[in-house]
This record gives structure tokens, sequence and C-alpha cells, in this order.
């Protein structure tokens, strides 16, 4: 005895039974466009080989770079209404500083990176008061 089910249908059928016969049905994106998310194990990561690329930028230049002072903010969509937000909280409660810094600019304490899905803040240029005795707060 076989059941009749969803299983024959098509998605097309089954939106226009869930619409009605009047609403359209919205596009389906192919399945080529549809990507994985984003794990915050993935965004630990991508944050990880940004630190050690800046790191390896500083020690190629002769430089030490002191790693303890860059923090990082996920974003999965990669938004900008998110960057600006991000950018609004840190200037405004976090930053000691009487410079604005927008997160487009390419030097900077906020940068967005990992093709925006994090903003990395470098809190020596947030909090620049007293030579960064500030952060210790």
């Amino acid at each position: 005895m076989k059941k009749k089910g969803r299983k024959n249908e098509t998605t097309k059928e089954i939106l226009e039974a869930l619409l009605g016969p009047d609403e359209q049905a919205p596009e389906l994106l192919p399945i080529s466009e549809i990507g994985l998310l984003q794990t915050p194990n993935a965004a630990v990561q991508l944050a990880l080989a940004d630190l050690l690329g800046l790191q390896l930028a500083a020690e190629a230049q002769g430089l030490i770079l002191d790693t303890s002072v860059f923090r990082y903010i996920w974003i999965p969509d990669a938004s900008v209404e998110d960057h600006g937000l991000v950018s609004f909280v840190l200037n405004s409660v976090i930053s000691r500083s009487d410079i604005n810094y927008a997160p487009d600019t390419a030097v900077g304490p906020i940068q967005v990176v990992a093709n925006g899905t994090l903003i990395r803040m470098n809190l020596q240029g947030l909090c620049p008061l007293n030579q960064g005795k500030d952060l210790t707060e």
C-alpha cells in the first residue's frame, strides 16, 4: 500500500500550496549560490590567521608586535550596517580617543578583515592615554 504524500511534488508545487493560488512564489537560489554558514570555530581560526599574519609582517620588518592589544568581533553576515553599528559602539563606549574611527580605513584601530566577517580592533589606538596604561582598567 503506497502512501500519497509530498515526495512526488516539486518545490514549486509545495510553495504554491502553501502560498495560495494568487500569491507569487519567491525565486529560489540555485544550489551553487548557497554557501555554508560560518561557525564560531571558523571565526576564531580566521582571527588567529589574521593575527599571525600581522605578527609575521612585523617580524619581517624587524619589529616586535604586542598581540595582546588586539581583539576581534565576529560579524557572520558581513553587513555594512553591522560594521557601522560596531564602529559606533567602539567609538562611543570603548574608545578614549578624541577621534572617531571608521572601520573602512586602511590604517587605524578599527579595521574590517576576513572579507568583512571580522572587525579587528587595536586597543592601543582606541585607548592612547598614558602610553597605554589606560588599558589596564
